[in-house]
C-alpha cells in the first residue's frame, strides 16, 4: 500500500501525493494527509465539512454514511469522492490562503465557485449578478494562482 502525501496550496508535491488515493476509502489514510485534508475542510460549508469530519477523524464508513445520508454506499463515496478533489485542488488552497484580501465580489464568487464548488452560472444566480461578471473573476482568480505558482507579484 502506498502512502499518501498532500502537496501545498501551489500544487507542489510532497511525496507521493495522488488526489485518488486520498479519496479512497478503502485505504487507511496517513495522519498528516488526513490532518491536512481536514484543516483544508473547515472552509467547507458545514454539511460537507461533517462527511469529512466522519470519515477521516470519526472513521464511519461509507455504508454508515450512506444510511444516514438515505442513499447507497456508492453515492456516498461518489461524494466524498468529489469533495476530497475539489478540497485538495490547488485553487482551493489558493482562494483560502488569498480570498480575504480581495475586492468582495471577487471573493464571493471565489468562495462560491471554488470553495462550495458550484458552476459558473449557479454561482451567478446565487450571488444575483451575471454570469460574465462570475467568469471574468474566475478569470482573473485563475491567473493570480497560475503568477503566484511561478512567483509573480500577484495581488
Amino acid at each position: 500500500m502506498q502512502g499518501v502525501r498532500v502537496g501545498d496550496w501551489r500544487g507542489n508535491q510532497v511525496g507521493n501525493f495522488d488526489p485518488a488515493a486520498v479519496s479512497d476509502l478503502r485505504r487507511k489514510l496517513e495522519s498528516r494527509a488526513a490532518d491536512r485534508l481536514l484543516a483544508r475542510a473547515e472552509a467547507l460549508p458545514a454539511g460537507e465539512r461533517v462527511l469529512l469530519r466522519s470519515i477521516y477523524a470519526d472513521g464511519k464508513s461509507a455504508a454508515e454514511l450512506a444510511t444516514l445520508m438515505g442513499c447507497t454506499p456508492k453515492k456516498a463515496r461518489a461524494r466524498v469522492r468529489a469533495i476530497v478533489s475539489r478540497v485538495m485542488s490547488p485553487m482551493f488552497g489558493f482562494v483560502v490562503a488569498h480570498g480575504a484580501s480581495w475586492p468582495e465580489s471577487r471573493r464571493r464568487v471565489g468562495v462560491a465557485c471554488f470553495l462550495q464548488g458550484q458552476s459558473q452560472r449557479d454561482a451567478a444566480h446565487a450571488l444575483k449578478t451575471s454570469l460574465h461578471a462570475v467568469r471574468r473573476h474566475c478569470q482573473t482568480i485563475q491567473v493570480l494562482a497560475q503568477a503566484a505558482r511561478y512567483g509573480e507579484v500577484a495581488a
